[in-house]
């Protein structure tokens, strides 16, 4: 079809998905996509071949669907993602745009991308031409390279893994529990991480694109892991990993950590592949507190600014060793949020410490009476210090209080 007729280039294009992330050695895409935006029936048919394959192949199946909306609009890709678009600067493809569009706004020429599932959690680097599958967790970011330095990092895979659920034995990564709850810095403070981030991903690309041993990125890090690879090349990935973990350290200003490097045994992986290289139990523990009690400040703050209508402020404590500016991440809008005080805290673990198995969000809150508004914070600190574990994400989330707190709670209420 491109060969046939240039202008379908306008409306085919490259599609990215997560197996192209994980397996192949360039993160190319390896197939291609139709499509049409949100342009009505008849602008979509001046595109003949792409109209008449997707009526060939399409428009049967679409017509069955229950969903009235992709049997009305069977030409369109049932979920066209506006917001994704938009926000990665290609919303010039779309006829219609959310309120406060910039026509001018440019398109980025890179975007940070993250699998959805997979063993390991290392977003890359794409170029910004391709649609992107579902599977494919995108970021906005004009400082693409310094956000992925501060995502590889072993702090942050360690809040990943924590706050988000699990695909049998993968991870599978829930940006709205784990990068909505993260505490940000600001990008002005993050760019100092440029650096390392490139010459990271350049010293991953040159392993994976070896001429005589290609591997896609799950290789590359079942490599990484192995204590008895000692290719200098890997090394070198390994150094730079410590490089970065120490330099998002510092720009939390938590330079008083001993992150403790080495091949330490994940109790949240397979028995027989839970070694990974990172950074000690210790600290992991440490940092997940620190970045848990960043964030309840942050909440506490924007309380008393008033920004959380449904929260009531209270007097706080801070620390010299937890950073005080306010959130900034340019993927849409992501929030901070934190706890509030205590008595959230106290309802639920009430509520779970007397009632054995799963529940859903809405049946805590009915039964504490906590709002949506101090929700998100509390359960994130909850989950951060091991005292609350959640299956299941978005609707289908479900938590319990961790059997082994159960017991030491019951002896305090007793």
């Amino acid at each position: 079809m491109l060969v046939a007729d240039p202008k379908n280039a306008e409306v085919i294009f490259p599609y990215l998905d997560g197996d192209d992330l994980k397996s192949v050695p360039e993160q190319l895409p390896t197939r291609w996509v139709i499509n049409f935006w949100d342009w009505p029936e008849d602008r979509a048919r001046e595109y003949t071949l792409p109209y008449a394959w997707l009526e060939n192949h399409v428009k049967a199946e679409r017509l069955a669907k229950n969903d009235r909306g992709a049997r009305e609009k069977w030409w369109l890709p049932l979920r066209a993602r506006p917001e994704l678009y938009h926000a990665i600067g290609r919303g010039q493809y779309f006829e219609q745009h959310p309120e406060g569009w910039d026509a001018q706004t440019r398109s980025l020429e890179y975007v940070l991308v993250a699998g959805r599932v997979g063993k390991y959690f290392n977003p890359s680097v794409v170029t910004n031409d391709s649609i992107f599958h579902e599977k494919c967790v995108v970021f906005a970011l004009e400082d693409v390279y310094a956000y992925a330095a501060l995502f590889n990092s072993s702090p942050v895979d360690a809040w990943v893994w924590k706050h988000s659920s699990r695909m049998k034995l993968d991870l599978n990564f829930s940006p709205s529990d784990a990068i909505e709850t993260f505490p940000f810095l600001k990008s002005s403070d993050i760019n100092c991480l440029d650096k390392l981030g490139r010459e990271y991903l350049q010293a991953r690309r040159e392993v994976m694109m070896d001429s005589t041993n290609p591997i896609g990125l799950t290789k590359l890090y079942n490599r990484f892991h192995n204590v008895g690879d000692g290719d200098s090349r890997i090394h070198r990935l390994r150094e730079l990993h410590r490089e970065i973990d120490a330099a998002v350290m510092r720009v939390y200003g938590w330079n008083d950590l001993d992150l403790g490097h080495g091949y330490h045994e994940q109790q949240h992986l397979a028995a027989n592949d839970r070694v990974r290289f990172t950074i000690s139990e210790s600290a992991r523990v440490e940092v997940l507190r620190r970045f848990a009690e960043l964030n309840r400040h942050r909440y506490e703050e924007e309380v008393a600014q008033g920004l959380h209508a449904d929260a009531m402020p209270r007097a706080t404590k801070r620390t010299n060793s937890v950073a005080t500016v306010q959130p900034s991440f340019d993927f849409e809008t992501v929030i901070a949020s934190g706890v509030s005080g205590s008595a959230p805290i106290s309802s639920i673990l009430g509520f779970l410490g007397t009632h054995d198995g799963w529940h859903a969000k809405a049946d805590i809150l009915a039964a504490t009476g906590i709002t949506n508004g101090q929700w998100n914070a509390v359960i994130t600190a909850l989950i951060s210090d091991g005292r609350i574990e959640r299956q299941g994400e978005r609707r289908g989330a479900r938590y319990r209080i961790q059997p082994s707190y159960r017991d030491e709670h019951h002896k305090r209420v007793s």
